[in-house]
């Protein structure tokens, strides 16, 4: 969140000090809908795989100075 705002004001604030902790993000679907979570999965992977994932963290975070990180794996279980 902190990224986000030093990205929309560049110059005005700094992200400064390591990172404190690792978070897990997710996206909530109804329990057992595979096919679903196949989907969004397929669609991450591509993501990743042309570009996109990099090109959309690099445009909204990249104003903060944030270098890109390699993307999180995807979960296929």
């Amino acid at each position: 969140i902190l990224a986000g705002y030093a990205a929309q004001s560049p110059g005005t604030f700094k992200i400064a000090g390591d990172t404190f902790s690792e978070e897990r993000y997710g996206i909530g679907l109804k329990k057992g809908d595979t096919e679903l979570r196949n989907k969004i999965n397929t669609a991450l992977e591509k993501m990743e795989s042309s570009g996109a994932w990099k090109e959309a963290f690099e445009r909204n975070l990249g104003p903060a100075g944030i270098p890109t990180p390699a993307p999180p794996a995807v979960e296929r279980n």
